[in-house]
């Protein structure tokens, strides 16, 4: 070996995943979080996925000791979500897509076969033109394939976390994709006209 090279043993790759926390966690209350925090109701999120209230109940206490938060605080007869939870919410939706996709992966998509969820984010009028026909050629060839349809903020960029929580986002040349500039590509081009008046300058 030459002097000065630097080398990476299995022990160090070890040590590196001890220190994750995930590792520590179970990860099955990861799903319950995201139930909780989207449905922010015990039995409605217990139900969503298919666990006993005392279950969920359980789940929360967990949580609520691993985050030092009460993720959930009463509020008349619901919850609302602590200042942490609103800022876990989103975290815990991507991570769950994520999860998902790992598992979900394979050597070769088959279309056909496939019930994978796709997210798709686009601006009204993108989606007004592009759905349409994208529904038509999926109840034809991947018919258990569904899509989920995020709507694009007016007049400001997607963050890098909002464009790596979708699989194909549809925008104008131009438009802020944060970290993105490496997988875009023209899908289409139109043409847009309005109509004026006789005595507007650019008749």
């Amino acid at each position: 070996m030459r002097r000065g090279a630097s080398t990476v043993s299995s022990m160090d790759y070890a040590d590196s995943d001890q220190s994750l926390v995930v590792n520590r966690v179970d990860q099955n209350l990861l799903i319950s979080l995201r139930a909780l925090l989207d449905l922010r109701h015990v039995t409605k999120a217990a139900e969503r996925v298919h666990l006993s209230q005392p279950a969920m109940s359980a789940a929360l206490r967990r949580l609520r000791r691993h985050f030092n938060d009460e993720l959930l605080v009463r509020s008349g007869t619901g919850y609302e979500l602590t200042p942490l939870g609103r800022r876990l919410q989103p975290l815990v939706t991507a991570a769950v897509q994520s999860l998902d996709s790992v598992w979900r992966e394979s050597a070769v998509f088959d279309p056909v076969s496939s019930d994978r969820q796709f997210t798709i984010t686009s601006s009204h009028y993108a989606a007004a033109v592009v759905l349409p026909g994208l529904r038509t050629q999926l109840a034809a060839q991947a018919p258990s394939v569904r899509v989920e349809l995020q709507s694009m903020p007016r007049g400001t960029a997607l963050s890098e976390n909002e464009v790596l929580r979708s699989d194909l986002v549809i925008c104008p040349l131009g438009y802020g994709l944060a970290g993105a500039t490496r997988c875009c590509s023209t899908m289409t081009s139109c043409a847009l006209s309005a109509p004026i008046t006789r005595s507007h300058p650019a008749s």
